[in-house]
């Protein structure tokens, strides 16, 4: 079977320069005694969307479409391959999300699940080999249990629990989750407002007399006309309000203004 050699034009100079590929192949041919269609020249003038030449020309394989083939890779022609393309792109953007899922769920580095894989594996294999034995539910004494390791880094400390025990206990683990992290973020704000308290302080007692003046009268003013001592939590608390007030959003408007 003989393979044309498709020479693809763009301009009048490579149609010219196919062509005399195309006397070339077929003086070597000749000279080698062979016939001269054993390997024919197919030029497909790009300009023009067709092939001329010896050989047979392919067609596209899309349904109703009969345009000339000159990609020897493919099936399609050039308009319908790309639409074949897109289609096929779609496709697997469509099937790529599950794939990344699934990649990143294996590639996981996150050092809880690892620890927690090989802390589960370990107690299998105690299991299988029967150093660790079942025991019952911690709560309501049942056989059917589900091992609950505590800590990770010592796997065959293992608590057996149901699974209406487990959900329970696992409710009340996150209810106590839920409160340490509320009380951390409590911390943390009650930490920012000691500094900036102790800031605010500091640069109260710099500031000259009329302003401090000022700004302690400010302060001692509580409800109902009741004039705070220094030593209130109160006075304290609005002291640094009216500091913040005056000076801090004084600052913020003028280095809006200056941007």
């Amino acid at each position: 079977m003989a393979y044309p050699l498709i020479v693809y034009a763009f301009s009048s100079a490579s149609r010219r320069i196919a062509a005399d590929l195309r006397a070339h192949q077929q003086a070597r041919e000749a000279q080698r005694g062979q016939s001269t269609n054993v390997y024919p020249v197919i030029i497909y003038d790009v300009a023009l969307g067709n092939g001329a030449g010896e050989g047979v020309v392919r067609r596209c394989s899309y349904p109703g479409c009969s345009r000339p083939n000159m990609r020897t890779r493919a099936n399609y022609c050039r308009q319908h391959g790309a639409e074949a393309s897109r289609r096929w792109r779609a496709r697997r953007a469509a099937d790529r999300q599950g794939i990344e899922r699934e990649r990143d769920r294996k590639r996981s580095q996150d050092p809880r699940r690892i620890a927690k894989v090989r802390a589960h594996a370990k107690l299998s294999t105690y299991l299988r080999r029967g150093k660790v034995k079942k025991g019952r539910c911690f709560g309501c004494l049942s056989t059917e249990v589900q091992a609950h390791i505590p800590d990770l880094h010592q796997p065959l400390a293992v608590e057996w629990w149901c699974t209406e025990c487990r959900r329970d206990n696992a409710a009340e683990r996150e209810a106590k989750r839920i409160a340490a992290a509320q009380e951390r973020a409590r911390a943390t704000r009650q930490a920012a407002w000691i500094e900036h308290r102790d800031a605010v302080l500091s640069a109260v007692a710099a500031l000259p007399a009329e302003e401090r003046v000022g700004l302690e009268n400010a302060a001692a003013r509580g409800p109902l006309g009741i004039r705070l001592s220094p030593e209130s939590p109160m006075y304290v608390q609005q002291l640094v309000r009216a500091y913040d007030q005056r000076y801090l959003r004084t600052a913020d408007a003028s280095s809006a203004d200056t941007t």
